[in-house]
């Protein structure tokens, strides 16, 4: 069904963001895209399952089904969606932690997130000790790792004085407009600069040990890519 989106590289755009699947065609945009340092959007990771995931949550929120209840369905959608895609370490890191927010939920026991990711690396690495030498073993829990200790203070440190502007700020009620974009919108937007910022510090030294590239625009890049990525994905998953 995706192969029959548009014409055939847009198909299998389509596959590789969705379902993980690379095809021979998709060589040179990955090249293209790794020397730009965003090659991490066209490989199933922690942010396509945290969409996907996220899609489902939000679908059961829509049925007024209890958290419980929707965490059980995220649980088993999870395991369908691990039967289509292609399981690689960035797949399964993502899930285990998934598999534990959702077990937190449901035994109604506090989630860390730096747990998680321990237990995801403690499990793949039982399986196969050798994964540690991987670039995409290693770019995947570090940027994780990175992303959990960085990104908040990341956006406190570039966004800190404005936020605490912004916090003093009166709204009328017919100012909804506004509250939404001064709030919500800045947010997401503060919220996202900071995350591609500490992925792209964590990531540079490992992308150039592994593969000899260094792109200093890749943060800017990644931050102009991931809307586009994001209006992909959902209809995608629809």
């Amino acid at each position: 069904h995706l192969l029959a989106c548009g014409d055939s590289d847009q198909g299998d755009l389509l596959g590789a963001l969705i379902l993980g699947e690379r095809d021979p065609a998709l060589r040179s945009l990955n090249d293209t895209m790794a020397r730009a340092g965003i090659a991490h959007f066209i490989s199933i990771s922690g942010l396509h399952v945290g969409v996907f995931l996220w899609f489902v949550y939000f679908i059961c929120s829509l049925m007024q089904f209890t958290p419980r209840r929707s965490a059980i369905i995220v649980l088993i959608v999870l395991g369908i969606y691990l039967m289509l895609a292609e399981t690689r370490a960035p797949l399964l890191r993502a899930a285990i932690m998934a598999t534990a927010f959702c077990i937190s939920i449901i035994t109604h026991r506090r989630y860390t997130s730096l747990n998680a990711l321990a237990a995801a690396a403690i499990i793949l690495l039982t399986i196969d000790p050798l994964q540690i030498l991987s670039a995409g073993f290693q770019l995947s829990f570090a940027i994780v790792a990175g992303l959990i200790i960085l990104h908040a203070p990341l956006q406190q440190f570039l966004f800190g004085r404005w936020l605490s502007q912004r916090g003093l700020m009166v709204f009328r009620s017919d100012q909804r407009v506004s509250r939404w974009i001064w709030f919500t919108l800045g947010n997401s937007v503060t919220g996202i600069i900071a995350m591609c910022l500490a992925a792209y510090l964590v990531a540079a030294p490992l992308v150039a040990f592994h593969f000899g590239l260094f792109s200093p625009y890749a943060p800017l890049l990644s931050i102009l890519v991931f809307p586009l990525v994001l209006a992909v994905l959902v209809p995608g998953y629809i």
